[in-house]
């Protein structure tokens, strides 16, 4: 584990729990940026979309991609059957803009 590493997960761990929800999501997104524990297309959103109306993330989990893309489009959609209740809370009291929009559907026919 290198300093960095050390560093970001302890701010994660020490910090992250004591500040506002509002600002939870923001956080974790620029540790892992700053860590390099990101899925790196979330770097390459602005060159691969070009149409910035709706974007549609399914399978929300944590709300990474949810948070990148609220900056990006004007209106997100997003689904997440194991997490709906915890996400539209994060999605709620995170994005400014009131840009999210969260379904608590399952994605597939079972």
């Amino acid at each position: 584990m290198t300093p960095l590493q050390f560093a970001t997960r302890a701010t994660q761990k020490i910090i992250l729990p004591m500040a506002p929800r509002s600002f939870r999501l923001p956080f974790q997104y620029y540790l892992r940026l700053i860590e390099g524990r990101y899925e790196p297309e979330l770097r390459h959103l602005d060159a691969i979309c070009q149409n910035r109306n709706v974007a549609i993330d399914v399978g929300t989990g944590v709300g990474l991609y949810s948070y990148k893309l609220s900056h990006l489009f004007q209106r997100v959609l997003e689904t997440d059957s194991d997490r709906a209740g915890k996400i539209s809370f994060v999605i709620a009291n995170c994005f400014i803009f009131s840009r999210a929009a969260t379904f608590s559907y399952a994605t597939s026919k079972q």
